[in-house]
């Protein structure tokens, strides 16, 4: 199958119940043989599949979904799907709270008469007694009939899940009592004291009572999503003929004229054609700041407009702007399946038939080898069948990954996968990028030695001209100083750039060459002495050298400074503190680089690199055995942010290198780098705590219940109680997912 022939579509999936449900739905879309690769994430009820649409189209794929037994819609509009998907979970968490309450009054009553309390006379007879246990025990099972047809379902279709094991648990003491409910109406009243009501009820309350916390809980996990999407305002002020009139925000297209008054939030990306004020990004950049907005200048959807008011021209629709593409590196991210998860999806495959297996060999034990009666057997199997609980195994990844990524996303933190997350938490190594990284990425013409007959302002004028055509922050550095000092740059009449070392450009009909050292020496250009040792001194003192020369000698040398961020230092020293090398990666000329690491205290430096020698860099460095982060912001740093074992991008870049990265630092703070390496590490260690309580739940749980206790003199397990202990161990892990949300960065740090 041709990669390039491919595309990866996502469904939102219904009806799963644990870990067992996942594997059945892969397993079933897998076997279409168009489909590459399907990952199915239980606790954000979402399908990612990659296939091949000329093979099997989406209704085939929701087709396969639908025969094992769940239901699949495509997901088109990541904001519109979760709004659909929040309004459900409300709507789910209400029935399910009605369901428990009124199954608990229900099963108070079978409870009490079952415990033989004081009862009325006409209700102290067996057929009375037995027949009101069934009507109360009937109503309880209808409430919660979706347990009993999911779980039947499932099991006929031969892929039991944690249903089939509550349906199997359940309705067996439920079929039993209306057994010995029919003795007692033939006339052996001696069965009104064998009932099970209350048993079989009282199982559907608790797991009711289990799924209710446990979707809340979810529903909590998830809630970094939807606090990123109630940033988007509802609706947008749309200006046309000079009228205004307010519209969905779904509504508005790209071109459109905005209305922002004071106070509203900017409906979507764009720039501002009239009026002025301030703007506050915060939740964007993560700088607090106002922002000045006037005519020409970009402004961000979601951000929040101050005191003045303003028109402006939308750029993007609302599910392109840059708060989607947020929401979605954080979707994409709660949607991953890391490796550590195998574990998990493996035992997942075969538990539920496994259990069944057991609980069955263990009754028939009990029964025949215990010298136990068929009565004891049943409660022991029916214990086995109700604690075993998969549900937690199938939630321990993916609700730590959902409140770890959430919390980065609220720090600033974008991390694109779950991979990502999981390789993060290994790293040995990072390299930096210095320009625009370590630096500001704002330099400023610090000198400029005149070695020709020139004026200062020709110089200047040579070094902007040539550096018309280019992007490069050095670039607008030298416009800036031109354009302090009042002097135009003519238009170069043609214009060359060499990646990495500099520019060719013909003014005036002259040809000059600017740059590196390197480029100069290459065309025969010789540097003079004199040249040499102001090139020195201005390197010892941190700066970039630019050397401009026409065909046959040096002109002149511009030294341009870039300062360090002020928060490089104690990034490095955090990393170093956390036992990582730190290394720094720049095409500025040796001294330069050698006095930028020195400031921060990098560890090992690699100067005068060109862009295609970052990658080898980094590949030399995995070579060595170690785990590599790139931390880059431009285009010349894709590559190498892809090479890396995890790229983080600086949210202040360019949009290739923020395409290239795992991890999206949306601060441009680099101190967040060692904060996403603590938070992955925590989110991992989290992932470890679930998964080895859910298996020691089980490892633990199925014996007891099964009466390993019994055989010794202990208690034999009720299965009542085998039902809230299967509840509660997803919970549980739920529950200890959600501690992530109290993750900060470590005080010493600050």
């Amino acid at each position: 199958m041709a990669a390039d022939a491919e595309k990866e579509e996502s469904f939102g999936i219904t009806g799963m119940v644990c870990a067992s449900c996942a594997a059945t739905i892969e397993k079933a879309v897998r076997s279409l043989p168009a489909v590459s690769s399907v990952s199915v994430n239980l606790a954000t009820e979402k399908m990612n599949v990659v296939f091949n649409p000329s093979l099997a189209s989406g209704e085939d794929i929701e087709k396969k979904v639908k025969d094992a037994g769940y239901g699949a819609k495509p997901l088109e509009d990541p904001s519109k799907a979760l709004a659909a998907k929040k309004a459900e979970k409300k709507k789910e968490l209400k029935v399910l709270q009605i369901r428990f309450w009124v199954s608990a009054g229900l099963c108070a009553c079978l409870l009490y008469m079952a415990f033989y309390g004081p009862l009325p006379s006409w209700l102290s007879s067996p057929i009375p007694f037995s027949v009101v246990q069934l009507i109360l025990c009937a109503a309880v099972v209808g409430i919660n009939w979706t347990i009993y047809s999911i779980g039947f379902l499932t099991l006929v279709k031969g892929h039991p899940n944690m249903d089939s094991l509550v349906f199997l648990g359940s309705g067996t003491a439920f079929v039993y009592s209306i057994v010995a409910t029919a003795l007692v109406l033939a006339g052996d009243k001696a069965w009104a004291s064998r009932l099970y009501f209350e048993s079989g009820a009282v199982i559907l309350c608790l797991v009711t009572l289990g799924k209710f916390f446990e979707t809340r809980s979810k529903k909590e996990a998830g809630e970094a999503i939807n606090r990123l999407m109630d940033l988007s305002p509802a609706k947008a002020t749309l200006l046309e003929n000079g009228e205004t009139r307010e519209v969905a925000l779904s509504e508005v297209k790209v071109g459109d004229v905005l209305l922002v008054r004071p106070g509203e939030k900017v409906p979507t990306d764009g720039v501002v054609l009239s009026g002025s004020s301030e703007v506050d990004e915060s939740m964007i950049t993560g700088e607090s700041a106002l922002i000045e907005k006037r005519s020409g200048d970009k402004v961000i959807g979601a951000s929040i407009n101050s005191t003045g008011s303003f028109t402006m021209e939308a750029e993007k629709s609302a599910s392109d702007g840059e708060l989607s593409k947020i929401i979605s590196l954080v979707e994409q991210a709660q949607s991953a399946k890391l490796p550590v998860a195998r574990l998990a999806d493996k035992i997942s495959a075969f538990f539920v038939p496994t259990i069944i297996s057991i609980a069955v060999l263990v009754g028939i034990l009990w029964i025949f080898v215990g010298r136990q009666n068929w009565l004891f057997g049943l409660t022991v199997a029916i214990s086995v069948l109700v604690i075993a609980c998969p549900c937690a195994l199938g939630l321990a990844t993916p609700t730590a990954i959902m409140v770890g990524t959430g919390r980065g996303a609220r720090e600033g933190i974008l991390i694109r996968g779950g991979e990502s997350l999981e390789k993060a938490y290994k790293l040995t190594a990072v390299a930096f990028d210095k320009t625009g990284t370590i630096t500001s990425g704002k330099p400023a013409v610090s000198e400029i030695r005149n070695y020709s007959t020139l004026s200062e302002p020709e110089v200047l004028s040579l070094f902007a001209a040539a550096e018309t055509g280019s992007e490069h922050p050095i670039a607008k550095a030298v416009e800036a100083r031109a354009k302090e000092q009042g002097i135009s740059a003519p238009e170069p009449e043609a214009f060359a750039s060499v990646s990495g070392k500099g520019v060719f450009a013909q003014v005036g009909g002259e040809a000059y060459v600017l740059g590196s050292q390197t480029l100069l020496e290459e065309n025969g250009i010789q540097i003079g002495s004199d040249a040499m040792k102001d090139a020195e001194k201005m390197a010892e003192d941190g700066c970039t050298l630019l050397f401009l020369a026409d065909r046959s000698s040096l002109i002149a040398l511009m030294g341009v400074k870039d300062s360090v961020k002020s928060t490089s230092r104690a990034a490095v020293s955090a990393l170093k503190s956390l036992g990582i090398k730190t290394v720094m990666i720049t095409g500025d000329n040796k001294k330069t680089a050698e006095r930028v690491a020195k400031e921060v205290g990098v560890d090992e430096v690699f100067a005068e690199v060109l862009p295609e020698g970052k990658i080898d860099i980094v590949s030399s460095l995995q070579k060595r055995g170690e785990k590599v982060a790139m931390v880059g912001d431009g285009i010349n740093d894709a590559p190498a942010l892809s090479q890396a074992d995890v790229g983080i991008a600086i949210g202040s870049g360019t949009d290739v290198a923020i395409s290239s990265a795992d991890i999206v630092l949306m601060k441009s703070d680099l101190m967040d780098v060692p904060t996403a390496i603590e938070l992955s590490k925590a989110t991992m260690t989290n992932i470890k705590e679930n998964l080895f309580w859910a298996l020691f739940y089980n490892l633990i749980g199925v014996p007891i219940a099964a009466g390993v206790l019994y055989l010794f003199g202990g208690p034999l397990l009720n299965p009542m109680i085998s039902a809230a202990c299967m509840s509660m161990s997803s919970v549980c892990v739920v529950l200890n997912a959600l501690r992530l949300r109290r993750f900060h960065r470590p005080k010493k740090w600050n």
